[in-house]
């Protein structure tokens, strides 16, 4: 008679929640005030590896409406947001070759059209990426496809933070390519511990 062999299969637990990356202390209105009015139509935004505890599954980021004018309207826009890990850091983006901060495992969130009245919080729900710190910084980029801008320009601002500690951005123009970035939060359907 054989002896019986019970096999145990380990299945990694799942959370799933928010991550807030960045403390409000300004307010910018770029990427989503009206990029091709302002000249910009490509936007990049790193995050410190630090802000992350380990390896994460990105279904959605999110923007803090700060203030709004003109009866909370923001400008109709359809935006491409990839979403990929870079070796360049936190207030050392590339401006002039913004291609060189792509990293190879580039993924696209999706594409997403905005426009009417401002929510409190831009959401982008889209296709899960895994971002896993030990391989480097987080890197959001957002390519504007289309715009219809208002009359009336910026409207809508949103949280920033200007530390140039957790998070950067760099833009066609050269007042974007600065240490300031929009308060994020990450959304996770699954996080393998």
């Amino acid at each position: 008679m054989k002896p019986s062999v019970a096999v145990l299969f380990l299945v990694p637990s799942l959370w799933a929640g928010t991550i807030t990356v960045g403390t409000t202390n300004a307010i910018n209105c770029l990427p989503f005030c009206g990029p091709i009015q302002d000249g910009i139509s490509d936007y990049q935004q790193v995050y410190s590896s630090t802000a992350f505890s380990g390896l994460i599954s990105i279904s959605s980021i999110s923007f803090f409406v700060a203030s709004s004018q003109n009866n909370n309207q923001i400008d109709s826009e359809t935006f491409l947001i990839t979403l990929s890990t870079t070796s360049a850091p936190v207030d050392g983006l590339s401006y002039r070759d913004p291609g060189s901060n792509v990293g190879a495992d580039v993924q696209a969130l999706g594409t997403f059209t905005i426009g009417g009245t401002s929510p409190d919080l831009l959401t982008f729900d889209g296709t899960p990426f895994i971002y896993n710190p030990a391989n480097g910084n987080l890197l959001v980029e957002i390519a504007t496809l289309s715009a219809s801008p208002s009359p009336g320009g910026d409207l809508t601002y949103f949280a920033s933070d200007n530390s140039g500690i957790v998070t950067s951005r760099v833009c066609e123009q050269t007042e974007c390519n600065e240490d300031q970035g929009l308060v994020t939060e990450f959304g996770s359907s699954a996080v393998p511990e």
